[in-house]
């Protein structure tokens, strides 16, 4: 099913594949309906939004179901090419001239996640499009996201059109921006590897992953889920657990994880706080046919101004990938791989 929306004179495409995977859910309501993706935009300034419906913790008979929440909504900044991004949610049309970029003109830092207020930010009850803006303090200060559109030295690009009936799921519902901004400055050899293979300085890849964090998973043990939000990482790959003691082997978790996958869902639960033996040095190791590469759980729960040390059985948690492809170091106008951690209450 294919639905094309209309706004501000660009397409923005919000494609259903039905019964298409098992790695996400449909964004709409429905006791299974707990992740979905959208594709980075694949050039120029419109992102398209891409969900798709079946998945783990359906609705038959026996199967879990994903308990009601108050909605609530994570964006987490995995734009490659930035190091802060602010964003513009544009839905009311009666105050779309006066929106603000959110959640300032310092933006959210690369790999750091910011809670959106539903309610604050009016999102309810219109279908909302998110763009990114780029720039410095002094370019976006004082400056609403209409005047920001033809402001010099300012970058924004249309991410994805998030429909109104999801600000009423009872979910976390989680965004993740991702791929790159773009511009004259951002090219060179490496600009594919960095920000996939459809880029080019003037044809962006900014785009949106989206979907709902679980909260199943026993008591007893950790709840993991693992959500690909690195667009240039184009080969499937395969993620494991290291304890955090020297010599360990590797506990693997996750194969044939693809871009846009929350996965897996219901959430892993075969890991005790005790099987990682010393949590902040506990690793997240992925490989793929295009690089390789690990992050401590230290560094994970610094970029999502978590601790570790107040870590126990039954506490669930996303670990959110992003930035350039494993293997691929920083440079200068873009940021190295890394994970962002979420805590997911149940």
């Amino acid at each position: 099913m294919v639905a094309l929306r209309q706004r501000g004179g660009l397409l923005l495409g919000f494609l259903a594949l039905m019964a298409c995977s098992s790695d996400h859910s449909e964004l709409g309501r429905k006791p299974d309906a707990l992740a979905a993706t959208t594709s980075a935009g694949a050039g120029g300034d419109a992102g398209s939004m891409v969900s798709s419906t079946t998945g783990g913790g359906g609705a038959g008979a026996g199967s879990p179901v994903e308990p009601e929440v108050a909605t609530e909504l994570t964006l987490v900044n995995g734009i490659a090419d930035a190091n802060s991004v602010s964003f513009c949610f544009r839905g009311d049309p009666d105050s779309a001239a006066s929106v603000l970029p959110w959640p300032s003109a310092a933006g959210v830092p690369f790999a750091h996640a910011a809670k959106v207020d539903i309610a604050a930010l009016g999102l309810k009850g219109h279908d909302v499009e998110v763009q990114a803006v780029v720039g410095s303090m002094v370019a976006l200060a004082g400056k609403t996201c209409a005047a920001l559109e033809a402001a010099p030295n300012v970058q924004l690009r249309t991410l994805g059109l998030v429909p109104s009936s999801v600000f009423d799921e009872p979910r976390r519902l989680l965004l993740v921006a991702s791929g790159c901004v773009g511009g004259e400055t951002h090219a060179g050899a490496d600009a594919t590897l960095v920000c996939g293979l459809a880029y080019a300085p003037e044809k962006p890849t900014a785009g949106l992953v989206a979907g709902y964090l679980s909260g199943l998973g026993s008591p007893m043990a950790l709840r993991l889920q693992f959500v690909q939000g690195v667009l240039a990482m184009a080969t499937p790959a395969s993620l494991g657990v290291a304890p955090g003691v020297a010599g360990a082997l590797v506990q693997n978790v996750l194969s044939n994880w693809t871009f846009g996958a929350i996965r897996p869902n219901p959430p892993y639960d075969a890991l005790a706080l005790l099987d990682l033996v010393d949590p902040p040095k506990a690793r997240l190791v992925i490989s793929s046919s295009k690089g390789s590469g690990d992050v401590s759980f230290a560094d994970a729960f610094q970029n999502g101004a978590l601790k570790t040390a107040t870590l126990q059985n039954g506490d669930g948690l996303a670990f959110i990938a992003v930035g350039a492809p494993p293997g691929v170091p920083s440079g200068s106008w873009w940021h190295a791989f890394t994970f962002v951690a979420l805590r997911t209450p149940n």
